[in-house]
């Protein structure tokens, strides 16, 4: 996938402005879960919870790649309640 090729070159930003353009829900949030891990692998974890904040709130019927995510960083979990408190609280 052109966004792991991407990651994997080093530019998480640019991969993960390709994974926006993806407007398929279910190709999106594999996308994001394939950049998460990229990120996560090399320690970025700032990022890592960021998109995974973004992949939370993919419309998917399912979340196969939460257990992926918290294998690699349960940090980041909290991180996520965080982002979509911060969310929920700046449109209320």
């Amino acid at each position: 996938m052109l966004v792991t090729a991407v990651a994997q070159a080093g530019n998480l930003d640019r991969a993960e402005a390709v994974a926006r353009t993806i407007t398929d829900p279910y190709d999106q949030a594999r996308a994001l879960n394939e950049l998460i891990t990229a990120a996560a692998k090399v320690g970025d974890l700032d990022s890592a919870g960021r998109l995974l904040g973004r992949a939370l709130l993919v419309d998917l019927p399912g979340v196969w790649w939460v257990e992926t995510v918290a294998d690699f960083f349960p940090s980041a979990i909290e991180e996520v309640l965080s982002i979509l408190v911060s969310a929920y609280t700046t449109q209320a």
